[in-house]
């Protein structure tokens, strides 16, 4: 959930650059797609879980 949180900000650090004349507007694009890349990485990270050794995978609704 960090890095999703972390990549839109970077999406909107580079949109708020592209609206002013700073030292950032230069890479714009390249913080953009940074950002993009952080969000992907941080929704495919958060697909998985980790199961300890011993334990049960995969619960279902009705046991008894």
């Amino acid at each position: 959930m960090f890095l999703i949180i972390l990549g839109f900000l970077i999406v909107v650090t580079s949109i708020i650059s592209a609206k002013g004349d700073t030292p950032l507007t230069r890479y714009r694009r390249l913080i953009r797609i940074t950002g993009v890349v952080v969000i992907l990485l941080g929704a495919s990270l958060s697909m998985f879980k980790v199961i300890p050794a011993g334990q049960v995978g995969v619960k279902t609704l009705y046991e008894g």
